[in-house]
């Protein structure tokens, strides 16, 4: 099954250091990041419209073309600045908390209230009165002309759907699994005798929702060691 069930153009994209540790501890390590996000932009589909760079985490909003290259980019940027940082400061193990977050981005109204939320980060945290002050985001240099972005995007694809939040997405996967199991004549429970099936959906997920394995399992409420066992074959 390989028609794409969402769409979504735009993403607000969160890395936060494990344990909500300082991993950006100064410029350096802040202009790292950047460098390393710009380089893997300038390599891959996604193109970054927004950042700001902080003490223990990171927001982007991006423009994508398919979940799989935002997977593909964020995996790229959070592994390079994972292995300078461990080398930099001589420490083995995780620098991030997750993997990263993402939430889709349904309307151009929510597109300009993310990004002047993300370059207001800084004033939030009293590190600054005003976003122009904030040297580590993008506020100072932001040339982004929304209309003309979506216009296109919209043109290419006509039907576009946007996912207004976190609940919203958790109705839709499992919207998704429920119609997916009546188009197979399924009930979840028969789920864990056929490999087939289990592997049709961890790719339906992965690809539209960019879902993890550990929610997979509780969305096809089987275990985690099954789900990774059908997906790796």
């Amino acid at each position: 099954m390989s028609r794409n069930y969402i769409k979504s153009s735009f993403f607000h994209i969160m890395v936060q250091g494990i344990n909500k540790q300082y991993i950006y501890n100064n410029d350096n390590d802040k202009e790292e990041y950047l460098k390393i996000v710009k380089e893997m932009e300038n390599k891959s589909d996604v193109k970054v419209i927004s950042h700001c760079v902080m003490d223990n985490h990171v927001h982007l909003v991006a423009e994508i073309k398919e979940m799989k290259e935002l997977s593909k980019f964020m995996h790229k940027v959070n592994t390079l600045y994972a292995m300078y940082y461990n080398k930099k400061y001589d420490r083995v193990g995780y620098v991030y908390r997750d993997r990263y977050k993402s939430q889709a981005i349904y309307s151009e109204k929510q597109l300009y209230t993310c990004i002047n939320y993300v370059h207001n980060n800084p004033v939030k945290a009293a590190i600054c009165k005003h976003p122009s002050e904030y040297k580590y985001s993008s506020y100072n240099d932001f040339e982004f002309d929304f209309k003309k972005v979506i216009d296109a995007y919209q043109k290419k694809e006509d039907n576009i759907k946007f996912l207004e939040d976190e609940e919203q997405t958790e109705r839709e996967i499992r919207e998704l699994v429920e119609k997916y199991l009546i188009n197979n004549n399924l009930q979840l429970e028969e789920l864990k005798d056929n490999s087939k099936n289990i592997k049709e959906l961890i790719e339906i997920l992965k690809n539209n929702y960019d879902v993890s394995l550990r929610k997979i399992a509780t969305y096809l409420k089987i275990s985690r060691e099954k789900v990774r066992r059908v997906q790796s074959k």
